[in-house]
């Protein structure tokens, strides 16, 4: 009954709208980021937090995702939540953890320097 209440007040004083636009308006702001970072990345029709990132033929989405933890970025391949087990090419994004603008643009300079490499030469902890 307490959160109801709350989203009904919400609701009520106009302040769910101004907290979906805030949220757009974050969202829209990070995905330009990553396309900053990643231009010929898959566009969305709506940004969203996050991004899809398109591999190249030599790095797997398993390889890629383990290249990341090995500094210190962790992110998911898709076949981890997908039906089959063909390698999707491509890997998801999350664009919402760091805490600012400049953070999420390191992690993505990060993630495309893994990706400038050859899998073989990226060393992973993983």
């Amino acid at each position: 009954p307490m959160l109801s209440e709350a989203v009904v007040r919400l609701i009520e004083n106009g302040k769910l709208e101004e907290l979906l636009r805030e949220r757009r308006r974050q969202a829209l702001e990070r995905y330009r980021v990553f396309l900053e970072v990643f231009p010929n990345a898959t566009k969305l029709q709506f940004p969203a937090f996050f991004g899809w990132l398109p591999l190249p033929p030599e790095w797997s989405a398993d390889r890629f995702a383990a290249a990341a933890r090995g500094r210190g970025i962790f992110v998911t391949p898709p076949i981890a939540s997908g039906v089959g087990e063909a390698d999707p090419g491509a890997i998801r994004i999350c664009l919402g953890a760091p805490k600012d603008l400049r953070e999420l643009s390191d992690v993505l300079q990060a993630l495309r320097d893994i990706l400038s490499r050859h899998p073989a030469s990226v060393v992973s902890v993983a």
